[in-house]
């Protein structure tokens, strides 16, 4: 992540290229300290000025690296090609109907917008349902652990809110 800029002037002196994957704008995220977001945001500024290439995993990265940075980034984003299951029924026991659902997959964080994302989910006519996938290490954190109850109020019985401890 960008937190590796502050390193990467090591193998370049040695004529070693460097590509940093800048994953996110952590020096925004609640979670870090005063001092980590600013070791992340001086890490992100030292990536651009010594690495080789910078990859971002969103249009919207690369904007940012550009506009914020004046770098340009090779922009790898995430995805999959949808493909339909062989068995529709492995949907189905999670009380979803194959093709009628809006899946949502990430970790559970403030800063990856869930609620954003249940708050719109809400305004979708029909017989829709959302499903949505994650966990995060929310041990001693209380903005996380503030925004897990956050998510399980938006579920309010007209979602279900389903913790399985043995997926985290």
């Amino acid at each position: 992540n960008a937190a590796t800029g502050w390193f990467a002037w090591l193998p370049r002196m040695n004529g070693v290229p460097v590509v940093i994957n800048v994953d996110g704008m952590e020096w925004l995220r609640p979670k870090w300290s005063r001092l980590g977001r600013w070791m992340f945001l001086n890490g992100a500024k030292l990536a651009c000025r010594h690495a080789t290439r910078i990859v971002t995993d969103a249009a919207e990265m690369r904007r940012l690296y550009r506009e914020k940075f004046g770098m340009d980034s090779a922009c790898i984003a995430y995805g999959a090609n949808l493909v339909h299951p062989r068995d529709p029924d492995c949907v189905r026991k999670l009380g979803l109907e194959p093709g009628r659902y809006f899946f949502c997959a990430g970790r559970l964080i403030p800063d990856n917008n869930a609620a954003l994302i249940v708050e719109a989910f809400r305004k979708v006519e029909g017989d829709w349902k959302l499903a949505v996938a994650g966990e995060a290490d929310y041990r001693g954190n209380r903005k996380e652990l503030e925004y897990k109850e956050l998510l399980k109020k938006l579920a309010d019985g007209t979602m279900q809110f389903k913790y399985d401890p043995r997926v985290s």
